[in-house]
This record gives C-alpha cells, structure tokens and sequence, in this order.
C-alpha cells in the first residue's frame, strides 16, 4: 500500500511537470492578449484535480489495462487461437470506438456543418454521423488486426505504412472534398487515452510471446496502421455517399 502512495505522488509529479510548460503558455498569452481569466482559486482547484487526475489515469493504466491486455495476447498466442486472437483485436477495436464520446462529438459536429453549408439534407445528419463513426470503428479494428497479422509474418512496417499511404493517396483525389478533408481527423478523434494504450499493449504482449519477435521493434508500430485504416474507410464510404 505504501508503495502504491509513492507511486502516485511520483505520478503526480510526472504529471505536473508535463502540465506546467502547457500552463506557463496558456497564461502567458491570456496576459498579453488580456484576456479574462477566472478566479484564481478556479484555476488553482482545476490545476489540483488536473494533476490528480492525470495521475490516476497513467496509474491505472499500468497497473490494469496494460498487463490485462499483454496477459490476454500472450494467453491467446499460447493455445495457438489465431481466429479468436484477431476476432478479438477486431471486436475490442469497433467497440471502443463506437463508445469513443469524442468521436462521436466530432461526427456530430462534422454533420451539423455540413448540414449548414447545404453538403447534406436534414434528413440525412444522423444518418451522416453514424456513417462517420461507423466507418472510423471499422477502420481502427481493420488496423488493429493488421497490426496482429503484421507482428505475426514479420512484415516490415515502412514498406506496409507505404502500401496503404498509395491507395490513400488516390483517394483523397477521387472522393467528394468533404470527405478528402476531414478522412484524416477521424482516426486521431477516435484514439482516445484508453484505446492507445491497449492497443500498444497488445502488440507488446503478441511480439514478447513469440520466440522470433521483439516487443521493442514488433511490438509497437500498432497504432500507425489503426490511424490509417479509418481515413481509408471514410473516403471509400465518402466514394459511394
């Protein structure tokens, strides 16, 4: 329990440290701009309940979904359930995106404007959030089982990276505008700080349980290709809208 307590209290010092440059910025600005500010026992409670919180997060991550998810790779790996390992990857992906509240505050907003600037018909907002999010889950689930498949070949992550940027490219040019220019910003709205963390779990778990692989260089490299799955999606289904 003890040491529970001192790895808090360094988390929260982690945490300060990472805050304080944003905070020093952020002020420094309002004060040039002069800008209002709020009271300064609001700033100073926010500041309180953003380090603690901050800190609990990273410490819960490690001390629950990080070995869970590494635990269930390795476990996965180990009776040889590649169908099950991937079918997994894929329905925790869709999942958490689907759940994701940013992505789905980001959809919503994305229809609204293009319902203001005429791109689509009121009948068609929720219909056109859904497909967003609908096509960002599919994308970040299609990645998460190419990530697990990539670990398992041994596949070089440049040359895969570069395989999947030409097809992307030309769909940028192919697909309506509205969907070439916002394909991109859907896969980072939708990572949010608990879905990266099980993802890169789970490629360190897959790579250490392997005889042949590295969780250092297989390991990581899962949440570049979960990034670019979902603007690949988005501009097909942009394509047929």
């Amino acid at each position: 329990m003890w040491r529970l307590i001192l790895d808090l209290l360094q988390a929260m010092r982690e945490s300060t440290l990472t805050i304080v440059p944003l905070a020093v910025v952020l002020l420094g600005f309002a004060w040039l701009l002069g800008t209002a500010l709020p009271a300064f026992s609001e700033l100073l409670l926010g500041a309180v309940v953003l380090v603690v919180g901050l800190a609990l997060v990273v410490k819960g991550l490690e001390l629950t979904l990080f070995p869970l998810a590494e635990g269930i790779a390795y476990d996965f790996v180990s009776k040889g359930s590649l169908y099950w390992l991937l079918l997994f990857v894929f329905t925790l992906g869709f999942g958490a995106t689907i759940a994701e509240p940013a992505l789905a505050a980001v959809a919503v907003q994305v229809a609204q404007t293009a319902l203001a600037e005429g791109q689509i018909l009121a009948g068609e907002v929720s219909s056109f959030s859904w497909g967003l999010r609908l096509a960002t889950a599919l994308g970040i689930a299609l990645g998460g089982m190419l990530g697990i498949i990539r670990i398992l070949r041994g596949w070089p992550l440049p040359l895969l990276l570069l395989l999947l940027l030409l097809p992307l490219s030309a769909l940028v040019m192919l697909a309506p505008p509205l969907f070439s220019k916002l394909a991109f910003d859907m896969g980072i709205s939708a990572m949010s700080t608990l879905a990266v963390p099980v993802i890169v779990a789970l490629g360190i778990g897959l790579a250490g349980s392997l005889a042949q692989r590295s969780p250092l260089v297989d390991g990581f490299g899962m949440v570049s290709l979960a990034l670019l799955l979902p603007p690949l999606c988005v501009l097909l289904w942009g394509c047929f809208w």
